[in-house]
């Protein structure tokens, strides 16, 4: 089964589904078909990693992005 990588981690999707990537007139790929619940995890994932890594400032980011 395919999986992906979130947080350090390998999981399938939790539908266990698969989807195709196309190219025009034929398949390329295959990858898991993610459902609102693996993406929300996810986000969660990603925002714990940018909330507890030193060194990243997420702020002054926002802040640079507005000028």
């Amino acid at each position: 089964a395919l999986r992906m990588y979130v947080y350090g981690h390998w999981s399938e999707a939790r539908s266990g589904r698969t989807t195709a990537i196309p190219n025009p007139g034929k398949m390329v790929a295959e990858a898991p078909d993610a459902t609102r619940e693996d993406m929300r995890a996810a986000i969660a994932a990603t925002r714990r990693s940018f909330d507890t890594s030193p060194g990243v400032l997420t702020t002054g980011r926002s802040v640079n992005r507005r000028r």
